[in-house]
């Protein structure tokens, strides 16, 4: 009986089955880009969502307070004294001069400049062309006990005070009076977020805060990822109570009255996309912002809201 001997596969079958192989394995490994790709760019379109979310709140929430002093809704009644009956004076990183307690001005927008660029905002900290955001307003929640280094608003019906917290208020009121911390914020877009020159932008605000022993100006973060912040005042016309039109803030007012707030954010993923260009062309307000390369190899997502100014003061324009 002949017995076969056990041969081995030829020069040819090994080619054929290593180009099988290598399809196979490539096939495989577009299918895990493309499965990537797709991913990520899911996860940056959730995250700009969160992003705009997050902005567009933190922001709504300031902006139906602004005007809000406790007690009393008349700004004209509220002095500013620091319990030695003398006026409150400037402060460390304070952006124009009583800047911090501006109560006449609870809404203050700037179009496309930056107001502090010698003061408290660097210009290399300041996105170009972009809107600045100021809001001031009591706190909606009494104070339970003073802290040194806070500003506070004490009112009743009858009357109201700005003051220190270490100072306590210098008049008498009644025995309704509250005592509610001052809030002073100003959002403004930033070109960096970690470190200058990093790519990526975000939302922050100047801050009146405390160091614990005086008050002070400081600067915070509230979402990276923001690229552009725009402000519209919806004004009244007629004296109708209803808004007519929409216009930028250094417009003149004349004799119109500011009702509403219509803001856009428009948020940007942390980082580019490939083979993606973003061709579209953004109009809000009064910009049109088409992305040029190599800005438009991200993604990007705008968000807008129409606010009602819940406590009527006066507004001011450059």
């Amino acid at each position: 009986m002949k017995i076969k001997r056990q041969q081995g596969m030829s020069l040819l079958e090994l080619m054929v089955a290593m180009t099988i192989g290598i399809f196979l394995v490539g096939g495989a490994f577009v299918v895990f880009l493309s499965a990537s790709d797709s991913r990520r760019t899911n996860e940056d379109i959730s995250r700009m969502q969160e992003n705009a979310r997050y902005a567009m709140d933190t922001i709504k929430a300031d902006v139906r307070l602004a005007g809000y002093w406790g007690l009393t809704r008349d700004v004209g009644i509220i002095e500013s004294y620091n319990g030695t009956a003398t006026q409150l004076d400037e402060i460390t990183g304070d952006c124009a001069a009583r800047w911090y307690i501006d109560l006449a001005n609870a809404v203050f927008a700037s179009n496309d400049s930056n107001p502090y660029a010698a003061t408290c905002l660097a210009a290399a900290d300041y996105q170009a062309n972009t809107d600045v955001l100021v809001l001031r307003h009591a706190s909606p929640i009494e104070a339970a006990a003073l802290e040194t280094g806070f500003m506070y608003i004490r009112s009743d019906a009858a009357r109201g005070e700005v003051f220190e917290g270490s100072t306590g208020a210098a008049n008498t009121y009644s025995t309704d009076a509250q005592d509610h911390r001052l809030l002073t914020h100003a959002y403004y877009v930033r070109p960096y977020t970690f470190s200058a020159g990093d790519g990526l932008p975000s939302l922050r605000r100047l801050v009146l805060n405390s160091n614990g022993t005086v008050p002070v100006i400081t600067d915070e973060e509230v979402i990276p990822g923001v690229e552009d912040l725009q402000v519209q005042y919806g004004v009244d016309d007629n004296g109708d109570g209803a808004v007519n039109r929409y216009i930028d803030p250094d417009t003149a007012l004349g004799a119109s009255e500011v009702l509403a707030l219509r803001i856009w954010v428009m948020t940007r993923a942390p980082t580019n996309e490939r083979g993606f260009t973003d061709s579209s062309t953004y109009v809000y307000g009064s910009r049109s912002v088409t992305p040029a390369a190599p800005a438009n190899s991200f993604r990007r997502m705008l968000l807008t809201s129409t606010i009602r100014l819940r406590n009527l003061g006066p507004v001011s324009t450059p």
